[in-house]
């Protein structure tokens, strides 16, 4: 055969999406495109290898202080002028504003109230230049004004506070002084929750503005890889609070000490923790956080970087403690803990590795734990305040969670991703017939487990009969009646990249795995109709994949066993 993509009826290559679509790269006029939804907010691993999150810009009008921005005289006689888009701003464009202010009895200011979260930390900031002299203008009114003092070159100014109450003023304006007055430029206010520092800038108009992989918008994730692949995950809850701020008072470190925002993370960001261990006679050094799980099985993981330790120990706390001795030049596990399993340690780049584990049951509260070791099992030792390590994004999946997913950051509470959905309906005319080929490139997850049936798709017809391919409880792929009744000859393993196959006919079924036939079927009625397409998961269900998707191609006819070896060889 000359070409599959030209054989091919549908193809799809994940590289092309828009929020609630994935394109098709065939057909070309949209009729193959999938149909996506998540109803949250998701991390990915960007094409530059860094952990990419949502980011909200809070501030409304963000470079326009004449709208939303409301002047406040402090019941003295002060005045306010604001002169729209007045010179070059720092990105070359002519949207800087020139505020002059007059400082009347009290204070002078333009501000809006923002709503925010009590004792979460946020990052005002905001591009201020100064047109006359060196005023002192406050930026940001929390419990006390934060106030900067301006050059005539632009300087992007900021504070990270914790919020106070339920509401934070982004301002601008003149606290103390008689008769104090400023000329100045400002542009691009930002409020964000951080808790490193600002992030690069975000202009919003009349809403609030968020970027990364918001709700509704498909993850290509380049995890390890210069080539995407598709994420499709089950709903998930990080039960951690604070999943990177290892020296906030919910982690009770005992013999141990953090360093807060000293390296960058796998976000690219300067939040990575330092942990040192303490000065002490026969003991370990250790910070936990409880968190109350439900008693189901449990998930934990943390991002770890190696400083002076030799040795990290992570796990839990339940009635006994659960978890790994790692060896932090190798990432193998030297000491096992209880009843800890599937290990698993991704590496991230840049030194970095996300460690996980696994207990198939757990008291309705543990505490997470996270730790340098002074020697391979986890013994105690004699502390000398200089065994180090960096850790960030420390995650807790409960719900009989039995592997890691993405990450899913935590500021002060815990947070939920919503379940993935690719579906395409009305798709008869590209993948329907009672003859075909059906081909996914996949790779499985880093710890692939027995917990549930795995989807790779479903077919349903008007009458809602289903035609579906599923990887079973012992890793095997397994096909429904109207596929053949096909279970696999071999058992897919973690952290491997298959192609697959599934060819089929009235009575004539062929299952081929990377390259070689591994079941065949004489026995079958293939769905001829097909209403709904679904890939990745079962709709209306908890089957949900362990896998990543790279391709999937349709073909209207049952290709040729010689083409279906030829299309699965790796």
């Amino acid at each position: 055969m000359s070409s599959y993509f030209d054989e091919a009826s549908l193809v799809m290559i994940p590289s092309g999406y828009k929020d609630q679509k994935v394109y098709s790269v065939k057909p070309l006029d949209g009729s193959g495109d999938l149909t996506f939804s998540r109803a949250s907010s998701a991390t990915r691993v960007a094409s530059n290898g860094l952990i990419e999150k949502v980011r909200t810009n809070l501030v409304l009008q963000s470079q326009a202080f004449n709208t939303t921005w409301g002047a406040d005289a402090g019941g003295g006689t002060g005045s306010v002028t604001v002169t729209a888009n007045y010179a070059a701003a720092p990105d070359g464009t002519m949207t800087a504003d020139r505020v002059q202010l007059t400082r009347g009895t009290q204070y002078i200011n333009i501000s809006q109230s923002i709503s925010v979260t009590a004792g979460q930390k946020y990052t005002a900031s905001v591009y201020l230049k100064s047109l006359s002299g060196t005023p002192s203008v406050s930026f940001l009114y929390d419990s006390v004004p934060y106030s900067a003092t301006l050059t005539s070159d632009w300087v992007r100014v900021e504070i990270t506070y914790t919020a106070s109450g339920s509401s934070t003023a982004p301002l601008l304006g003149l606290f103390g002084g008689n008769s104090a007055t400023a000329d100045f430029l400002a542009w691009g206010y930002q409020l964000e929750a951080s808790d490193f520092g600002a992030t690069p800038y975000i202009a919003t108009t009349s809403a609030a503005v968020s970027v990364g992989p918001v709700s509704g918008l498909p993850r290509l994730d380049y995890l390890n890889s210069t080539c995407p692949r598709l994420l499709l995950e089950p709903q998930r809850t990080n039960l951690i609070t604070y999943s990177e701020q290892f020296n906030n008072a919910v982690w009770a470190a005992t013999r141990a000490s953090f360093t807060a925002n000293q390296t960058t993370a796998p976000d690219g960001y300067t939040g990575a923790d330092l942990y040192t261990d303490g000065t002490f006679t026969g003991n370990v050094s250790f910070v936990e956080q409880a968190v109350v799980v439900g008693g189901s099985g449990t998930t934990y993981s943390v991002f770890v970087k190696k400083g002076t330790a030799n040795f990290i120990q992570f796990g839990f706390y339940d009635t006994d403690f659960h978890g790994f001795v790692v060896n932090t030049t190798t990432w193998a596990t030297t000491h096992t803990f209880g009843s800890a399993s599937l290990f698993t340690a991704t590496n991230y780049g840049n030194g970095w590795y996300r460690l996980s584990m696994y207990k198939a049951a757990a008291s309705n509260t543990i505490y997470a734990s996270v730790a340098v070791c002074g020697n391979s099992t986890g013994a105690n030792y004699n502390g000398t305040g200089s065994l180090t390590a960096y850790f960030w994004g420390a995650q807790i999946e409960g719900s009989n969670s039995a592997y890691a997913t993405s990450y899913i950051p935590t500021l002060g509470t815990s947070v939920t991703r919503v379940a993935e959905d690719l579906e395409k309906a009305s798709v008869n005319s590209l993948i329907g017939g009672t003859s075909g080929t059906i081909f996914f490139e996949i790779k499985t997850n880093k710890t692939l487990t027995n917990a549930l049936y795995k989807q790779f798709f479903y077919y349903q017809d008007a009458s809602s009969a289903q035609a579906y391919m599923y990887l079973a409880s012992n890793n095997l792929i397994v096909t429904n009646p109207p596929l053949g009744s096909i279970t696999s000859s071999i058992a897919l393993q973690a952290d491997t990249t298959y192609k697959v196959a599934i060819a089929y006919a009235p009575n004539d079924f062929k299952l081929y795995i990377n390259g070689v036939e591994r079941g065949s079927s004489t026995s079958g009625t293939p769905i001829n109709a097909v209403n709904i397409l679904s890939i990745g998961s079962y709709q209306g269900s908890s089957e949900f994949n362990e896998m990543s998707f790279a391709q999937y191609l349709h073909f209207k006819t049952r290709l040729s066993n010689s083409d279906l070896a030829t299309l699965t060889t790796l």
